[in-house]
């Protein structure tokens, strides 16, 4: 006896229950059904040929019905599902009507079936108007003029320097260096520079605001050149051209004060301790582009900063107000050298209190001389 392509070897005692003489088994339960529904269906589809065309139209719904009911003998529960589509628009919305899946889960194959109803619903067309609620939120305007392509274009390329209008206007202490109540200041500046505005939507306020900017913050010109939405050449030579102009104009505001001012206006950290401090001194140093000449480049280099730079001597009240600053000196040029060719000295008067850093080492001795104390 072969089993399954072998020998089959049995225990004594055990008798074997499938021979090659027994032909085909019985087909399973889910055969069985599966035949019957198809011979039951055969059976309805000749009752149907045998009823004549002029029978009435009750006969035909109890066939119909009898058909149902015996095809649900043999079949699964169909699941049917429903799928709805909402394109938005402007003015129109479209809607596609439900759309029946039916699918026959009791046979091996799978059988799709998709209707569209349109028992309730016409035909959908692009005139059809919308509800009233709908109605309502569409423009209804008959003067509106889409835009253009260019005008679109020309709105996204202006919107950087809108948006940095917006931001100096609402704090320009943060981005210029000028509180509210001093905002008519960039007025009376922007009269003074000359600047062709041109095809540029660019005025001479923005001019002044880019160069009040970099000097407020510093940022590089890149980013400058981001916010106002032009290029980073037109940008350098925005600066070289108009600080130089503004620097003109604001250079009347850096005054010496005299010694009753300051001490009216003394903060209350030094009434007590610094009364008689009238400007506190010290140093700062701006970072320049490598110079190409050998020599200038060493006495550029500044050992403090590691890079090349620009040294300035500037001085201040105990309330903060600048009262003098120098000019610029290479990077390498001492606290003391610096002070001594500012002309800082000559400027102050006989009992005046001075208040520096530990950078100003030999100062004292220059103080003394012109009858004044270091703090």
């Amino acid at each position: 006896m072969r089993m399954m392509g072998g020998k089959a070897f049995l225990k004594e005692g055990v008798v074997p229950h499938k021979f090659e003489c027994q032909g085909r088994l019985q087909p399973l339960t889910e055969n069985r059904m599966v035949m019957a529904r198809k011979r039951k269906i055969q059976e309805i589809l000749q009752e149907k040929e045998n009823i004549p065309e002029n029978s009435s139209t009750s006969s035909s719904n109890e066939t119909h019905r009898e058909e149902t009911e015996g095809v649900s003998l043999f079949e699964p529960p169909v699941q049917h599902k429903g799928l709805q589509v909402l394109m938005p628009r402007r003015s129109v919305a479209t809607q596609t009507n439900f759309v029946s899946l039916q699918v026959d889960v009791g046979c091996n194959t799978e059988i799709l079936e998709a209707e569209v109803t349109h028992k309730n619903n016409p035909p959908f067309s692009p005139d059809v108007l919308l509800s009233s609620d709908e109605e309502e939120d569409c423009d209804e305007s008959k003067d509106y003029v889409p835009s253009t392509s260019e005008e679109s274009e020309e709105d996204s390329k202006n919107l950087p320097l809108i948006v940095t209008r917006e931001l100096i206007r609402n704090n320009p202490m943060r981005y210029i260096g000028f509180d509210s109540e001093n905002l008519e200041m960039v007025n009376l500046l922007s009269n003074k520079i000359s600047y062709r505005e041109r095809d540029q939507m660019m005025t001479k306020v923005d001019v002044v605001f880019l160069v009040l900017m970099r000097i407020r913050t510093g940022i590089i010109s890149a980013i400058i050149a981001d916010l106002f939405g032009i290029s980073v050449s037109m940008v350098s030579r925005m600066l070289s051209c108009h600080i130089p102009v503004i620097a003109s104009c604001l250079q009347g505001l850096i005054r010496w004060l005299t010694s009753d001012v300051i001490r009216r206006r003394l903060p209350h950290a030094f009434k007590a301790y610094y009364y008689s401090v009238e400007t506190i001194i010290d140093c700062f140093e701006i970072q320049i582009e490598k110079p190409s000449v050998a020599m200038t480049q060493s006495m550029s280099w500044s050992s403090y900063k590691n890079c090349n730079t620009v040294k300035y001597f500037i001085t201040a009240t105990p309330s903060g107000l600048i009262n003098f600053v120098s000019t610029g000196r290479p990077g390498r040029c001492s606290d003391m050298e610096l002070l001594r060719q500012s002309g800082y000295l000559e400027c102050l008067r006989e009992g005046t209190t001075v208040l520096a850093d530990r950078g100003f080492k030999e100062i004292e001795t220059d103080l003394v001389a012109r009858g004044c104390k270091l703090q």
